[in-house]
């Protein structure tokens, strides 16, 4: 008989019992926060809020929205873009900011990219965060971004306020002398070691920096143009002071240019001193050149020569209400004015300081010697009278010029005496037009048988004549070119009683 077994079912144990329930919780545990966890990052996102633990710029904003993240930074950074920021020389400053200089903070760039981390955060890290208070550990930081162009533009005009190019002293001459304008030291900035210096503190915790300046030192500097000044001066002042002494005869007088108000070419040689100063260093003055006036000078000689000079005078006939007269000559003194002028003049130059001047004798060229024979035409009596000493031996009517061609008044003497002259034409383009050329001796000559030619007492013919006539009927009035017409006796009586030399006195 085959026996049938049955095999007995394994009943669990209580353990096992107890840990699949666990499961099972622990399973509907994780399901429960899996849901939560999603739920709580699908919030943030629809929210727009920041994972929790996130810092922008040091600022944290975990939970806060973009806006308000943003602002919070905003608010932060606001220190920071407007910190005052000093520039110094030592003796001025120079204040700016870097919002001032234009700097910005991207501050929506960084929100944005806390955002794009929230949105790509993934389950595990929202869950880490969620149960079991993880941080988001995104952090990110806001630069302020300043334009080269606004630091660049802020040095600059901090160099339009500390440059300034160095000034050469100067020195000018007017009146009263030389005048002299103090050089000044320039100063440049370092510009390119400003900007840095202010690159420096924008990106640092200092707010002061000193800048370099440097000295531009002048061309020409004071103390030189001042010994320039004054070497010009003393100089002007020697030649201005230069004494000369002028002696003549038993006289003399002592003079300076200043005296006589004299200019100088100061300003000139001030200017081409300055320039050979600035080229050289050295001081080279030009030749201090005076300008006095010929007045003056000429005043100076004149001063003198007034005591000593005397007019030379020829001796003179006079015949006043028929009284007849001979004034003798005198024997001057004379001084040659115009070489005096000018050796006085170049002794104010500075030339010498001694002037000598010499005066010279001169001899009158009419004495009263001469006057032994002397003819007088009384032109308003028509009458020629002959004189030897104060008597009167002769007289002859003559007739004399028309108005129009009037006979000279003054001292003459004869000149050549002529026999039988050729009359020349004198006038061939005037009166004589009509007339020939020449008239031989004869009696239709208008000089008649016997001509005494008038020349000055130096000796120059003047084309005036004693001269007989054809016209005898004239002898008596105003008809001639200037000549004397006498009668044709007369004349020849005239010719053989003066010499050549006579003094002729004509008077009106």
């Amino acid at each position: 008989m085959q026996t049938r077994r049955t095999a007995a079912r394994a009943r669990p144990s209580r353990g096992t019992i107890i840990v699949g329930a666990f499961l099972v919780v622990l399973l509907a545990l994780g399901t429960a926060m899996s849901a939560a966890t999603v739920a709580w990052g699908d919030q943030l996102r629809d929210e727009g809020r920041l994972l929790p633990g996130t810092t922008i710029a040091s600022v944290p904003v975990g939970g806060q929205t973009a806006d308000e993240a943003t602002e919070a930074v905003r608010d932060h950074l606001a220190a920071r873009l407007d910190r005052e920021l000093t520039l110094t020389d030592g003796s001025k400053t120079w204040t700016t900011t870097a919002r001032g200089l234009g700097g910005v903070a991207d501050v929506e760039a960084a929100v944005a990219e806390a955002r794009a981390h929230t949105d790509a955060a993934g389950f595990g890290d929202l869950a880490r965060m969620r149960w079991a208070n993880g941080t988001a550990s995104f952090a990110a930081e806001v630069g302020i971004d300043v334009p080269e162009s606004g630091i660049e533009s802020f040095v600059a005009g901090v160099a339009d306020d500390i440059d300034r190019p160095a000034t050469d002293a100067y020195a000018a001459w007017d009146a009263d002398g030389a005048h002299v304008d103090a050089a000044v030291t320039g100063r440049q900035l370092d510009r390119a070691g400003a900007e840095e210096a202010l690159r420096g503190l924008l990106a640092g915790e200092d707010d002061h920096a000193e800048l370099t300046v440097a000295e531009l030192p002048p061309q020409l500097d004071t103390d030189l143009v001042r010994e320039v000044a004054d070497a010009v001066e003393a100089a002007v002042r020697s030649a201005y002071d230069h004494a000369v002494t002028v002696h003549l005869a038993d006289d003399e007088r002592t003079v300076t240019p200043r005296e006589l108000g004299a200019g100088s070419n100061a300003a000139a040689v001030l200017d081409g001193a300055l320039a050979r100063a600035a080229s050289t260093g050295q001081i080279e003055l030009g030749p201090i050149e005076l300008d006095i006036d010929d007045a003056e000078v000429a005043a100076v000689v004149d001063e003198l020569a007034a005591d000593h000079v005397v007019a030379r005078r020829d001796a003179e006939i006079t015949f006043v209400d028929g009284a007849f007269t001979v004034r003798p000559e005198r024997t001057g003194v004379s001084l040659d004015r115009a070489e005096a002028r000018a050796e006085l003049a170049r002794a104010l130059a500075g030339e010498t300081a001694e002037v000598q001047l010499e005066l010279v004798t001169t001899r009158p060229s009419v004495t009263a010697d001469s006057f032994g024979t002397v003819l007088l035409l009384d032109q308003s009596a028509r009458e020629l009278h002959l004189y030897r000493g104060a008597d009167r031996q002769r007289t002859w009517p003559v007739a004399v010029g028309t108005n129009n061609s009037p006979t000279p008044t003054g001292t003459f003497v004869i000149g050549a005496k002529r026999f039988e002259p050729t009359w020349v034409n004198p006038a061939p383009d005037r009166w004589g037009a009509d007339m020939p050329e020449r008239i031989g001796p004869g009696p239709d000559n208008p000089l008649g048988p016997r001509a005494l030619n008038w020349n000055t007492t130096s000796g120059r013919d003047t084309l005036i004549r004693f001269h007989g006539t054809p016209n005898e009927a004239s002898v008596g009035s105003a008809s001639s070119n200037g000549c004397v017409r006498m009668y044709n006796a007369d004349v020849i009586e005239l010719f053989d009683l003066v010499p050549s030399g006579t003094t002729v006195v004509s008077v009106s």
